[in-house]
């Protein structure tokens, strides 16, 4: 699993105190910190100059990393931040990353943060996948809507045909709210193929009523 933070917090997050990690270990220690709840699965952490991704946010004075230190770092300064600030530039990276998920056994996994409304949607296109290879996008804990619009994380741009595009097989989309473009086709939500699961999403007040369209085998 590749667990990338998208939000819309362009700046450090946060970066007070000191942070240590030992050669080998996945856990991050902070000293004169008070880790904020806002940071968590996929956000990008580093540490002097080395780049880490966090796994999980432990407490307010550790966290854990995607795979483990190459190196022991003592007491060095630190930033966190989003890995991207829109949902497309996630997608790039991971088609940068590689584009067969499966030669690569990977899943690919955007996780999306409330920091503000995401103004452009996103298409997936051009990987290779399967059932068990895949790109995922979703909402993390906490940041997630409750089944009212206006409760998490809002996909709301506009002039655009469809909000969210969906190319590649077996993707997952999640948690979202979807709302309010003026495009052409006013699909909130587009599946081109098959396998893909679009779950516990809210899709409102499109131009036309248009609540959103999938094909090609896509689950609701």
């Amino acid at each position: 699993m590749v667990s990338r933070s998208i939000g819309t917090n362009i700046g450090t997050i946060y970066g007070t105190g000191t942070a240590s990690i030992t050669s080998g270990a996945s856990t991050v220690t902070f000293s004169g910190a008070t880790l904020p709840s806002n940071i968590g699965e996929g956000d990008s952490l580093v540490i002097a100059t080395t780049v880490f991704f966090i796994q999980s946010r432990v407490s307010t004075t550790q966290a854990t990393i995607q795979g483990t230190a190459s190196a022991t770092l003592t007491a060095q300064t630190y930033r966190i931040k989003r890995a991207h600030n829109t949902l497309q530039a996630w997608e790039d990276a991971a088609n940068l990353r590689g584009i067969d998920l499966v030669v690569r056994n990977v899943v690919e996994k955007g996780v999306c943060y409330n920091d503000g409304i995401f103004t452009a949607g996103i298409t997936i296109d051009g990987s290779t996948t399967d059932v068990a290879h895949y790109l995922w996008l979703t909402v993390a804990p906490g940041h997630r809507h409750t089944g009212r619009a206006g409760t998490g994380v809002r996909v709301d741009p506009v002039l655009v045909d469809e909000d969210i595009y969906v190319v590649d097989n077996f993707t997952i989309v999640e948690w979202l709210e979807v709302t309010g473009y003026f495009g052409t086709y006013n699909e909130g939500i587009y599946v081109e193929n098959g396998g893909c699961i679009i779950r516990n999403n809210i899709v409102h007040d499109l131009q036309n009523n248009n609540l959103g369209y999938v094909a090609g085998g896509g689950i609701w």
